[in-house]
């Protein structure tokens, strides 16, 4: 698969984090595309989302299991989603550790064929 091997290419084996707002947006479909390869959402719509009551929390809690840390840690890292008082000593590897879990998911989902809900599942996770 095309795109399977493009995310390593550039993730993992440029060894590029991602930032945990990037990452919930492309967690919870936010980034998705169409079949036309264009955004399915709009910057602002995006930002409306991400505004929307229960997202930070949905966000935390998502980061603290993927993680393996308190929720606590990350509502330090500052309000909304913007999460820019990351210690500065723990973010990139944070970041790193959220690029490798966001490629596995990509690659799970478009090698095996699976859905998003179908992997959280498989996982254990709710969304």
């Amino acid at each position: 698969d095309q795109v399977a091997t493009k995310i390593l290419k550039t993730r993992v084996l440029n060894g590029q984090g991602m930032h945990p707002r990037r990452f919930c947006r492309r967690w919870f479909g936010l980034e998705a595309l169409n079949q036309y390869g264009q955004p399915c959402y709009t910057e602002s719509d995006i930002v409306m989302v991400e505004s929307e009551h229960g997202y930070r929390e949905k966000c935390i809690n998502l980061i603290a299991k993927v993680l393996k840390i308190k929720p606590n840690t990350i509502h330090r890292w500052g309000k909304g989603v913007e999460f820019d008082k990351i210690s500065p000593d723990k973010r990139q590897q944070y970041e790193m550790y959220l690029g490798y879990v966001d490629s596995l998911r990509v690659l799970a989902t478009s090698l095996a064929g699976l859905d998003e809900g179908l992997l959280l599942r498989l996982l254990n996770w709710e969304q």
